[in-house]
Protein backbone atom coordinates (compact mmCIF):
# COMPACT_ATOMS: atom_id res chain seq x y z
CA UNK A 1 0.00 0.00 0.00
CA UNK A 2 1.27 3.76 -1.22
CA UNK A 3 0.37 6.74 0.86
CA UNK A 4 -1.19 7.69 -2.41
CA UNK A 5 -3.66 4.73 -2.58
CA UNK A 6 -4.83 5.32 1.05
CA UNK A 7 -8.43 5.98 1.29
CA UNK A 8 -7.71 8.49 4.06
CA UNK A 9 -5.23 10.61 2.22
CA UNK A 10 -7.46 10.55 -0.59
CA UNK A 11 -10.26 11.73 1.14
CA UNK A 12 -8.08 14.54 3.05
CA UNK A 13 -7.22 15.62 -1.21
CA UNK A 14 -10.81 15.81 -1.89
CA UNK A 15 -11.77 17.42 1.30
CA UNK A 16 -8.55 20.29 -0.08
CA UNK A 17 -9.97 20.53 -3.82
CA UNK A 18 -13.70 20.68 -2.48
CA UNK A 19 -12.69 23.64 -0.36
CA UNK A 20 -10.36 25.68 -2.99
CA UNK A 21 -13.50 25.15 -5.37
CA UNK A 22 -15.96 26.78 -2.89
CA UNK A 23 -13.46 29.51 -1.98
CA UNK A 24 -13.72 30.53 -5.14
CA UNK A 25 -16.99 30.48 -5.59
CA UNK A 26 -17.41 32.58 -2.32
CA UNK A 27 -14.91 34.98 -3.90
CA UNK A 28 -17.25 35.44 -7.11
CA UNK A 29 -20.65 36.03 -4.51
CA UNK A 30 -18.60 39.21 -2.84
CA UNK A 31 -17.14 39.96 -6.18
CA UNK A 32 -21.02 40.55 -7.08
CA UNK A 33 -22.23 41.40 -4.41
CA UNK A 34 -23.79 44.89 -6.08
CA UNK A 35 -24.26 43.59 -9.17
CA UNK A 36 -28.37 43.66 -10.68
CA UNK A 37 -29.93 40.23 -10.68
CA UNK A 38 -26.83 38.28 -9.31
CA UNK A 39 -28.18 34.97 -7.36
CA UNK A 40 -25.34 33.73 -4.69
CA UNK A 41 -24.35 30.06 -5.42
CA UNK A 42 -22.44 27.89 -3.11
CA UNK A 43 -21.01 24.08 -3.69
CA UNK A 44 -22.96 21.06 -2.10
CA UNK A 45 -20.41 19.02 -0.16
CA UNK A 46 -19.80 16.05 -0.72
CA UNK A 47 -20.94 12.75 1.09
CA UNK A 48 -17.98 11.50 2.52
CA UNK A 49 -19.03 8.72 4.45
CA UNK A 50 -20.93 7.47 0.72
CA UNK A 51 -16.97 8.10 -0.35
CA UNK A 52 -15.15 5.56 1.95
CA UNK A 53 -17.54 3.25 1.43
CA UNK A 54 -17.24 3.30 -2.43
CA UNK A 55 -13.15 3.39 -2.40
CA UNK A 56 -13.85 0.33 -0.23
CA UNK A 57 -15.84 -1.55 -2.88
CA UNK A 58 -13.78 -0.32 -5.60
CA UNK A 59 -11.12 -1.67 -7.70
CA UNK A 60 -7.62 -1.02 -7.22
CA UNK A 61 -5.76 0.17 -10.12
CA UNK A 62 -2.20 -2.56 -9.77
CA UNK A 63 1.40 -1.23 -10.06
CA UNK A 64 2.92 -3.38 -12.75
CA UNK A 65 6.73 -2.48 -12.22
CA UNK A 66 7.59 -0.56 -9.04
CA UNK A 67 9.10 2.20 -11.19
CA UNK A 68 5.53 2.94 -12.34
CA UNK A 69 4.14 5.76 -10.05
CA UNK A 70 1.02 5.01 -8.08
CA UNK A 71 -2.29 6.44 -9.67
CA UNK A 72 -3.71 9.72 -8.52
CA UNK A 73 -7.09 10.45 -8.93
CA UNK A 74 -7.85 13.67 -11.30
CA UNK A 75 -9.37 16.56 -9.49
CA UNK A 76 -12.89 16.79 -9.36
CA UNK A 77 -15.24 19.71 -10.36
CA UNK A 78 -17.94 20.23 -7.92
CA UNK A 79 -21.16 21.01 -9.44
CA UNK A 80 -21.46 24.76 -8.50
CA UNK A 81 -25.23 25.38 -7.64
CA UNK A 82 -27.58 28.84 -7.64
CA UNK A 83 -28.59 29.03 -3.71
CA UNK A 84 -32.60 28.04 -3.99
CA UNK A 85 -33.35 30.30 -0.62
CA UNK A 86 -31.73 33.26 -0.59
CA UNK A 87 -31.11 34.99 3.11
CA UNK A 88 -32.59 37.72 1.24
CA UNK A 89 -32.48 39.89 -1.91
CA UNK A 90 -32.38 43.37 -2.41
CA UNK A 91 -34.55 45.55 -4.93
CA UNK A 92 -31.93 45.01 -7.97
CA UNK A 93 -32.61 41.29 -7.48
CA UNK A 94 -28.98 40.59 -5.92
CA UNK A 95 -29.56 37.71 -3.45
CA UNK A 96 -25.48 38.26 -1.42
CA UNK A 97 -25.02 38.68 1.70
CA UNK A 98 -22.24 39.66 2.55
CA UNK A 99 -21.93 38.76 5.96
CA UNK A 100 -23.70 35.34 5.08
CA UNK A 101 -20.43 34.77 2.51
CA UNK A 102 -17.85 35.47 5.05
CA UNK A 103 -18.89 33.09 7.25
CA UNK A 104 -18.89 30.53 4.48
CA UNK A 105 -15.47 32.17 3.62
CA UNK A 106 -14.49 31.56 6.91
CA UNK A 107 -16.35 27.72 7.51
CA UNK A 108 -14.45 26.84 4.31
CA UNK A 109 -10.73 28.03 5.46
CA UNK A 110 -11.28 26.07 8.40
CA UNK A 111 -12.39 23.00 6.85
CA UNK A 112 -8.89 23.77 4.62
CA UNK A 113 -6.53 23.81 7.25
CA UNK A 114 -8.01 21.15 8.98
CA UNK A 115 -7.76 18.68 6.36
CA UNK A 116 -4.28 20.56 5.41
CA UNK A 117 -3.18 19.41 8.83
CA UNK A 118 -4.35 16.02 9.06
CA UNK A 119 -2.71 15.00 5.64
CA UNK A 120 0.49 16.83 7.46
CA UNK A 121 0.05 14.76 10.43
CA UNK A 122 -0.81 11.47 8.36
CA UNK A 123 2.18 11.62 5.86
CA UNK A 124 4.57 12.16 9.31
CA UNK A 125 3.66 9.31 10.34
CA UNK A 126 4.72 7.09 7.35
CA UNK A 127 7.65 8.93 7.72
CA UNK A 128 8.10 7.68 11.56
CA UNK A 129 6.71 3.98 9.63
CA UNK A 130 9.58 4.26 7.18
CA UNK A 131 11.88 5.31 9.79
CA UNK A 132 12.57 8.31 8.44
CA UNK A 133 11.68 10.66 10.90
CA UNK A 134 8.36 12.57 11.75
CA UNK A 135 9.51 16.20 11.05
CA UNK A 136 7.83 18.48 8.57
CA UNK A 137 9.98 19.09 5.35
Amino acid sequence: MTLHSSTLFSLLGEKVRWSVQRQQVIAENIANADTPNFKSRDIKMPNFSRMVKKRQSSFQIMQTQKEHMPSIRSQNDYPIRTENRPYETDKSGNSVVLEEQLMKMNKTVADHRLAVNLTQKYVSLYRIALGRGGGRG
